[in-house]
C-alpha cells in the first residue's frame, strides 16, 4: 500500500510536514543564466561499458576514500509452502541490481522498506539502474549507495529537503574523478541545472496558482531544487578547494556516514543553505569553463 509523502518523512524521522519550498525570482533568473551557459548546452558523449567495469570503478572511489558501513537487506525467503521476510546486514555493494527499460541512462532509485514504526529500521531491496549500461552507471551507483549509507541511519539527516545532496555531491565527485576531461561531471551539471530551472519554475508557478500540483509532488520537488542548490555550494567547495580543503571534506562526509555529526551540522559548517544567489560567482564560473 502507498503512503503519502508526509508519512513517508514521519517513518523515516525527519523533520515533520516541511513547507513547500518556493524560490525568489532572482534565484531563477540565476538558474536561467547558468543554463544557457557552455557547460549546460555542451553534448558530452557517453561510451557503454561492462556492468562489472562500471561497478569496479565505484567501487575503487569509494574503498578508496571511504568506508562503508553494512546495510540492512530484505528479501523474501521461502520455508515450505510460506514466505518469510528475512532481513540481514550485508555490504552495500551486496545489494541485488534491477534493470530498468528506459532510455534514460540517469534512471537510479534504491528500493525501500519503510516500516510503519517510525523507530523500526528501514531496510533495502535491491537498487534500480538504467539497463543500458554506461559511464554514467558508476555515477548513479555511487548516488544510490550514498543513501544506502544514510537512510539506514535515522537521524543522521534531519530533513526531508537535505536528503539528496550528499548523493549528488558524490556523483559529482567522482565524475570529477573518472577522467580528465570531465566529461562526464559535464553531463551530470547539464542534467543537474535543467533540473533545477524546471523544478523550480513549477514550483514557482504552482505556488502563483498557475500550475495545479499535489502536496506529494510538490514536496519531492522541494527536496530536489534544495538539494541541488545545497549539492552545488558544497561541491563546489570541493572543486575549487585545495587538496587539505578536498581531504577535509571527504572526511567529513566520512563522519556523517559513521554517524559521528549530522548532515545538517556539516552543511552548517561549510555554511550551505539554499540561497543559490551567494555563490553567483563562483557558479557562472564553473557553468561556463
Amino acid at each position: 500500500m502507498s503512503i503519502t509523502k508526509d508519512e513517508e518523512i514521519i517513518r523515516k524521522g525527519y523533520k515533520e510536514y516541511p513547507k513547500i519550498f518556493v524560490p525568489k525570482e532572482s534565484s531563477l533568473s540565476l538558474i536561467e543564466e547558468l543554463s544557457s551557459g557552455s557547460v549546460a548546452n555542451g553534448r558530452p558523449s557517453v561510451r557503454q561499458m561492462e556492468l562489472e567495469d562500471a561497478f569496479n570503478d565505484g567501487a575503487t572511489f569509494l574503498d578508496t576514500y571511504f568506508k562503508l558501513h553494512d546495510v540492512p537487506r530484505i528479501e523474501v525467503l521461502e520455508d515450505g509452502e510460506k514466505k518469510i521476510r528475512h532481513i540481514e546486514d550485508v555490504s552495500p555493494y551486496e545489494l541485488p541490481l534491477f534493470p530498468v527499460e528506459t532510455d534514460n541512462i540517469f534512471c537510479g532509485s534504491l528500493i525501500e522498506n519503510i516500516p510503519e514504526d517510525k523507530n523500526s529500521r528501514i531496510a533495502f531491496w535491491g537498487i534500480n539502474l538504467c539497463g543500458t549500461v554506461t559511464e554514467q552507471t558508476t555515477v548513479s551507483w555511487v548516488h544510490e549507495l550514498t543513501h544506502t549509507q544514510l537512510d539506514s541511519l535515522k537521524g543522521v539527516v534531519g530533513e526531508f529537503y537535505n536528503a539528496e545532496v550528499l548523493s549528488m555531491v558524490m556523483g559529482n565527485i567522482v565524475a570529477s574523478i573518472l577522467d580528465r576531461d570531465e566529461h562526464m561531471l559535464r553531463l551530470n551539471d547539464s542534467r543537474r541545472i535543467y533540473e533545477m530551472l524546471v523544478i523550480g519554475q513549477e514550483l514557482s508557478h504552482s505556488h502563483k496558482g498557475k500550475l495545479n500540483k499535489s502536496r506529494d509532488e510538490s514536496l519531492v520537488d522541494s527536496q530536489y531544487f534544495v538539494s541541488d542548490i545545497k549539492a552545488y555550494k558544497l561541491f563546489l567547495d570541493y572543486y575549487y578547494g585545495s587538496s587539505e580543503i578536498k581531504r577535509e571534506i571527504l572526511g567529513d562526509i566520512q563522519r556523517v556516514f559513521d554517524y559521528e555529526m549530522t548532515l545538517e551540522h556539516m552543511l552548517g559548517k561549510y555554511e550551505v543553505t539554499a540561497d543559490i544567489e551567494i555563490d553567483r560567482k563562483r557558479l557562472v564560473k564553473y557553468f561556463n569553463r
